[in-house]
């Protein structure tokens, strides 16, 4: 059946006529719009003021300004990402200055090995700590004593010191008392520098950690006298543990020969050091030792434990008359090893020093 050529009103048309110039209607309604415009002068100019060709100066022109646009807007975009990252970092960079501001701003502790202290007990029955403490990269809150029963603490705070870390060295010094009728401890930056009347060095402490059960743990013995610095004080050597039956015997045996002046020296360390050693081992009962003297010949000492408990009276009351001390001389050097205020005491007898 033929079709009807569909005749459309100059409403319709220019409603369709944008789809038409782009091709987008179908072949009837193309052939409606066809017979149309051949007998619309007003529709026909609209068609060819929507359909003419662009003048390709004109177009050229548009295009140019087109691509100038997008570098444009790739270019802005490109820097919004870079002020966006620096944003981020800069937002994670405060984030971590303020978990760190709680920690800084308010100071944390002094680690004991940077303090340096003295403790004593004055006339007045009141005991004396005086400390400083220097160093580059913080500035030092003073200290603050906390009670706690007989113990007492003495903390020492580094505080940030911000841009002005660079320049210069931070300095405290610091001066407490305490009563010692009421005070049996007193620590230093988490340190215990005061126990059983006495002032408790850092050597002390670090010896004291090192006591140990037997006689057998060679590593824990070779702990001990490093701790004590025996190779600096009487040179290098090897040792003999003696643990099958008792008595049991720590031997060194020094490997460098001796000269006259030089056993002598060697003799009277190994003499102080002997109490200690039997005091630190728990189950020792002789320490000994042997050289080469300047004639070749090898020399062996010995101290017994009895001979170290004999000697332990004497020792004390030397110590008491030289220092004014009255302190009461242990029934054994074993003994000396209950907490790190009585081994200083043993120390300080042993070696005869304030």
């Amino acid at each position: 059946m033929q079709e009807k050529n569909l005749e459309l009103t100059c409403g319709v048309a220019g409603d369709l006529l944008p789809s038409y110039v782009d091709g987008l209607t179908c072949e009837e309604t193309n052939g409606a719009m066809a017979a149309h415009l051949a007998g619309c002068a007003r529709c026909r100019r609209l068609y060819e003021a929507m359909g003419a060709p662009a003048d390709p100066a004109v177009t050229a022109a548009e295009a140019a300004r087109e691509v100038d646009y997008l570098r444009l807007l790739r270019r802005k975009k490109r820097r919004l990402g870079i002020l966006a990252a620096a944003v981020t970092a800069a937002v994670l960079l405060a984030a971590a200055l303020l978990a760190a501001l709680p920690a800084y701003g308010t100071g944390v502790p002094a680690a004991a090995e940077d303090v340096r202290y003295s403790a004593w007990l004055d006339g007045d029955g009141m005991i004396r700590v005086t400390g400083s403490v220097t160093g580059s990269d913080f500035a030092f809150r003073r200290e603050e004593t906390v009670r706690d029963g007989a113990a007492a603490e003495i903390a020492v705070w580094k505080v940030c010191k911000g841009l002005g870390r660079f320049w210069g060295r931070s300095h405290i010094a610091f001066e407490a008392e305490f009563d010692a009728a009421q005070t049996e401890e007193i620590y230093l930056c988490g340190a215990l520098i005061w126990q059983d009347g006495v002032e408790v060095s850092p050597r002390t402490r670090r010896l004291y950690e090192t006591a140990a059960p037997y006689v057998g743990d060679a590593p824990a013995l070779g702990r001990i006298a490093m701790a004590l610095e025996l190779p600096a004080a009487a040179g290098p050597f090897t040792m003999e543990l003696h643990t099958a039956a008792r008595p049991y015997e720590w031997t060194l045996h020094f490997t460098e020969p001796q000269s006259e002046g030089r056993a002598a020296e060697t003799d009277a360390v190994m003499a102080r050091m002997a109490p200690l050693l039997l005091a630190l081992v728990g189950n020792l009962d002789a320490v000994s030792w042997t050289y080469q003297d300047e004639a070749g010949a090898v020399q062996a000492r010995r101290v017994t434990l009895q001979e170290a408990d004999a000697a332990l009276a004497a020792q004390t009351a030397a110590y008491n008359e030289a220092h004014a001390t009255a302190w009461a001389a242990a029934g054994s050097v074993k003994d000396y090893a209950a907490d790190p205020g009585a081994l200083e005491k043993l120390i300080r007898v042993t070696e005869r020093r304030q």
